[in-house]
């Protein structure tokens, strides 16, 4: 099955994550998908994808916007849970696991250990969201956020004139 993170079954609407099922059974993976249109991830092509329900319509997106799972932790391996383990171990299995299962639709992200401001430079460059950061030591905490993962977000200013404000509890007019 593959289920968003308000875990609603979304598997009908990715046909082409079908030989997930090549998995070995107790297998539960985390990741993100992502369509990509000119070598970037594009979000509004995933919302496409996500909000078509007509089985053709389903099938026509999955060729022309195909989608790609984009595994960056391993949960579950043969039924057991492996999230009391460290990050470090967690992706060694699933390094395993994806490698396992040989499908161009489903990579590992990358993972890089000290070279976390020139990464972050390089997703600034390339215009992406931003990066997380996580200590090699950590657990995996479901629904929780724990202080040992960092989210990095690119920030960006804009310079703007306001050439007018008026709040609007002391408008003084009454135009209806």
């Amino acid at each position: 099955r593959l289920m968003n993170r308000r875990k609603v079954d979304i598997t009908a609407r990715f046909p082409e994550f079908e030989s997930f099922t090549d998995l070995p059974p107790g297998t539960v993976l985390d990741g993100e998908l992502i369509v990509f249109e000119g070598g970037q991830p594009v979000f509004a092509r995933l919302q496409e994808r996500d909000h078509l329900s007509n089985a053709r319509k389903i099938r026509h997106g999955a060729r022309s916007l195909p989608a790609t799972f984009v595994a960056f932790d391993q949960l579950y391996a043969l039924g057991n849970s492996v999230m009391d383990l460290p990050l470090s171990d967690r992706r060694l299995l699933l390094e395993h696991t994806v490698g396992e299962l040989g499908q161009p639709w489903c990579v590992l992200s990358e993972g890089i250990v000290g070279a976390g401001v020139a990464l972050f430079a390089e997703v600034r460059r390339r215009d992406l969201e931003g990066i997380m950061a996580k200590r090699l030591s950590s657990p995996y905490l479901p629904g929780k956020r724990p202080d040992t993962w960092q989210k990095i977000k690119k920030r960006s200013t804009m310079l703007c004139a306001i050439l007018g404000y008026i709040p609007s509890d002391e408008y003084p007019y009454d135009f209806r």
